[in-house]
């Protein structure tokens, strides 16, 4: 349902564009509007459940985090989209969960974490699929300084607030942990997920 949606608005777009789209740039903007659709169904799911339990704002932190590395960084995906919404709501469940019943460590955890998620990070971000390959150097390049900024940015906001809200520091950074772990080779082992071939130009 979500691909025949993006399929139909990027013929909407590609109609009213003035010059001839290749297939390449046709297929990012297809991509981009299949990303958006499926982000904005899960957005709504989880924005529902947070009403209902009263976790508003600690899941809108969960999901920007979580959201934005995923963006750039890739990772492992699950075989099915149903399959894949699961897993980010437990994920986020427990991301929750433990960042209010477990006690802080401190900006000690932050500094540790910092340079091993940064070194996973600059070692296998960003990680693409079969189903997503990333076609050219150029674009693989700049997903990965964005990601790797993205997360020292974060890193950064969880230090500065864990004198104000040690719950938002939890969350923060308990919302990168899986994201990291994604774009591993255990992370698609696990998954049953296989990086693309494809070679890059």
């Amino acid at each position: 349902m979500i691909e025949g949606i993006a399929s139909k608005v990027t013929s909407m777009v590609k109609n009213n564009l003035q010059k001839e789209l290749t297939d390449e740039q046709e297929n990012v903007i297809r991509y981009g509007f299949d990303i958006m659709i499926y982000q904005l169904f899960i957005l709504t799911i989880v924005l529902g459940l947070s009403l209902i339990t009263g976790t508003l704002g600690y899941t809108l932190v969960s999901f920007l985090v979580y959201s934005s590395l995923r963006a750039f960084g890739g990772g492992a995906h699950a075989s099915t989209r149903i399959l894949c919404g699961l897993t980010y709501l437990s994920l986020l469940a427990a991301v929750i969960t433990a960042s209010v019943f477990l006690e802080p460590a401190g900006v000690l955890l932050s500094l540790i974490l910092l340079p091993v998620n940064l070194s996973i990070f600059l070692r296998y971000a960003p990680g693409d699929t079969e189903d997503r390959p990333i076609i050219t150097k150029k674009h693989f390049v700049k997903r990965k300084i964005i990601a790797a900024c993205i997360l020292i940015v974060y890193h950064g906001a969880a230090v500065f607030i864990w004198r104000y809200s040690p719950v938002y520091y939890n969350i923060i950074l308990f919302s990168i942990i899986p994201v990291t772990f994604m774009i591993t080779p255990l992370g698609y082992k696990i998954l049953k997920c296989r990086k693309s071939n494809a070679s890059m130009t």
